[in-house]
């Protein structure tokens, strides 16, 4: 599909990873969700709301998943605050990295900087993804995941323009990879620029960082190291969470 026009009564969402019973950055997501729905609807949900709603999906306490939030306009255009939890085998430190294999999509304009519910496409799963690009053949992201490239040494991420989702893991590597020492960029990718790329790499709330390995059947690229050092990193960075805000010191 090459345009599309949300429909903003379906709602704007969030998605979280679940840890250890622990519903991880959920302050840098409730900020996220709440600038969207201030630009929106001009209104935002508390944070004890928030909590509340979190703490209650999450069942077992101690369970590991995804933690999904939706709010939208209710009858009398007060916001309605949804959350579901599904209980999932999500990649955890120490674990090997499950590979990508990708398509390319064009979406004109990109999925913008809000977290609509209403999509323009499928979102894929499991091991596929779908890469999002305009008309020029700029990179935008993935379709359920930030698009970062390794080239030349130095990572590198499309820059955020409003056409794209401010991720809160992009956020997150864009600070622990120049700690560690791994140069970043954010800067125009296009498809063309893909040959000449070392390595390809998403990264989401969930999933975290995982190889892209294979595009359209025809580029194909190796599980590399800054791929798995940038895992790695977000994996130390998580499990401090649950930890507690002592072990991140």
């Amino acid at each position: 599909m090459s345009s599309w026009k949300v429909d903003p009564a379906k709602g704007i969402f969030e998605t979280l990873r679940v840890q250890n019973g622990v519903a991880l950055d959920a302050e840098a997501h409730l900020k996220r969700l709440n600038a969207s729905l201030e630009s929106v609807f001009g209104q935002s949900i508390s944070t004890a709301e928030f909590e509340t709603c979190t703490k209650r999906a999450v069942q077992p306490v101690d369970a590991n998943g995804r933690l999904r939030t939706i709010v939208k306009p209710g009858s009398d255009r007060s916001l309605q605050l949804e959350c579901t939890f599904d209980e999932l085998d999500i990649p955890m430190a120490g674990s090997p990295l499950k590979p990508l294999q990708a398509t390319s999509a064009l979406i004109e304009g990109g999925f913008g900087h809000h977290k609509w519910v209403h999509r323009p496409i499928e979102t894929s799963g499991g091991d596929a993804i779908v890469l999002l690009h305009d008309r020029s053949d700029s990179i935008l992201e993935f379709d359920w995941a930030t698009f970062f490239v390794v080239k030349a040494g130095r990572v590198i991420t499309p820059p955020l323009d409003g056409s794209r989702l401010p991720g809160i893991t992009r956020m997150r590597l864009l600070t622990l990879l120049p700690e560690a020492g791994i140069e970043t960029e954010e800067g125009s990718i296009h498809l063309s620029d893909l040959p000449e790329c070392s390595e390809i790499f998403s990264a989401s709330s969930v999933q975290g960082v995982r190889p892209v390995v294979l595009l359209d059947h025809k580029l194909t690229w190796p599980i590399g190291e800054t791929t798995t050092r940038a895992s790695e990193l977000l994996f130390v960075f998580w499990d401090g969470l649950v930890r507690g805000p002592e072990f991140l010191k």
